[in-house]
C-alpha cells in the first residue's frame, strides 16, 4: 500500500509538468508555490529540486535556488542534472567557477559514456549524442560568461557540428558579435531562425545587427537551404545508376577517419564504407582531449544525374527526440 505522506508517481509528473509550463511562461513564483508541497513529501525527487533551484534562481533567490540543486548534487549526480545547474547558474552570471566546476564534471562524466558505443550501439544511444551537444554548449556558454572566448568557441562548434540546435547557434552567434564578427553573427542567428525555434531574442539580436526587420527575414530565407547543406557530405561517384543506403558513423577522439557500416539499402553502395570514411573526417568536431564517440546516422544518396553522391546526416532530434 501506499505511504499516504507520498505523492504518486503520476501526480509528481503532473507537478512536475505544471512547474515547467510556468517557467516557460516566466512565472517563477507560482512555479514554486506548485513545488514546494511535493517537495516536502518528496523531498530527494531530483526533478522536482531541478525546478525548484531553476523557480528560485529566477527569483533573485540565489541562497535558496541553491539549497535545492545541492539536494540533486548530493544524492548522485548525472551528466543531465550538472548540465541544469551549470546552465542554469550561467544563464544569471551566477558562481561562474562554481557552473564551469560542475560543466566540466557533466563533460567528462557524458563524454566517458559515449567512449563505450560500437557501431553495434542501439540507436537509443543517439539520445547520448544529443546530450553530449548539450554539455558542451553549456561548458561553452560558461566560458563565455567568463570572458574566455577563444574555450567558448571551441565548445559550441564541437556542439553545433553535433547538433544544430537554434541555441546553439545563437551563443556563437553572441561570441562572434563580441568578437566584433558581425557578419559571422548575423549568419548563425539566421540559421538559428531558419531552425524554426528561434528564440524572439535572437531574432532581435539579427535585426539590431542587419538594420531591418526585412534584410533579417531575406538573410533567414537564405539560411534555411545552409542547415541541409551544414549536414552534407559530397562524395565521388559511387555508382552508376540511382541508389540509396543508410550509414552510421562513429567518429572517436584522435582517430583520422571515422568507422562506418552500412545498415541497409541499395545492394550497390554497400562497399561505399571506404569512401566515405576517406571524406568523413569534417563530420564531427571534439573540443577538449578526453576520450569520447560521437555517432552519426546519415543516408547516401546518389542521383543518376547527378556527378557526386552526398551523404546527409540525420538530424538527431529525429533520429531520437529528448526531452
Amino acid at each position: 500500500m501506499q505511504q499516504a505522506d507520498k505523492i504518486s508517481p503520476n501526480n509528481i509528473g503532473v507537478t512536475w509538468r505544471t512547474a515547467q509550463a510556468l517557467l516557460e511562461l516566466k512565472r517563477p513564483s507560482e512555479a514554486t508555490a506548485a513545488l514546494l508541497p511535493a517537495m516536502e513529501r518528496n523531498p530527494k525527487d531530483a526533478r522536482l529540486a531541478l525546478l525548484l533551484g531553476q523557480a528560485y534562481i529566477r527569483q533573485g533567490e540565489e541562497e535558496k535556488g541553491m539549497a535545492a540543486f545541492q539536494t540533486v548534487l548530493d544524492n548522485g549526480s548525472t551528466p543531465a542534472t550538472l548540465n541544469v545547474v551549470a546552465r542554469e547558474l550561467a544563464d544569471h552570471d551566477l558562481r561562474l567557477n562554481d557552473a564551469l566546476r560542475y560543466a566540466q564534471q557533466g563533460v567528462a562524466m557524458q563524454e566517458d559514456v559515449t567512449a563505450k558505443f560500437s557501431l553495434e550501439t542501439p540507436a537509443r544511444s543517439m539520445v547520448e549524442m544529443i546530450r553530449l551537444a548539450q554539455a558542451w554548449d553549456t561548458a561553452g556558454w560558461i566560458y563565455f560568461h567568463q570572458g574566455d572566448l577563444n574555450d567558448a568557441e571551441r565548445y559550441f562548434t564541437a556542439a553545433w557540428k553535433l547538433l544544430q540546435s537554434p541555441m546553439i547557434a545563437d551563443h556563437l552567434g553572441q561570441l562572434y558579435e563580441k568578437l566584433g564578427r558581425d557578419s559571422d553573427a548575423a549568419r548563425y542567428y539566421s540559421l538559428a531562425m531558419a531552425t524554426g525555434q528561434g528564440s524572439m531574442e535572437t531574432g532581435e539580436r539579427l535585426v539590431r545587427l542587419l538594420g531591418s526587420n526585412e534584410q533579417a527575414g531575406a538573410a533567414v530565407r537564405a539560411a534555411a537551404g545552409d542547415l541541409n547543406r551544414l549536414r552534407t557530405l559530397t562524395l565521388p561517384r559511387l555508382t552508376q545508376g540511382a541508389a540509396k543506403a543508410g550509414f552510421i558513423l562513429l567518429f572517436a577522439q584522435g582517430a583520422a577517419a571515422p568507422q562506418v557500416k552500412f545498415l541497409g539499402g541499395s545492394d550497390e553502395l554497400n562497399g561505399a564504407a571506404p569512401a566515405i570514411a576517406a571524406e568523413g573526417a569534417a563530420g564531427a568536431a571534439f573540443p577538449d582531449d578526453r576520450p569520447a564517440v560521437i555517432l552519426r546516422q546519415g543516408t547516401l544518396t546518389c542521383d543518376a544525374a547527378s556527378p557526386n553522391c552526398q551523404l546527409l546526416f540525420t538530424r538527431l532530434d529525429i533520429v531520437n527526440p529528448i526531452n
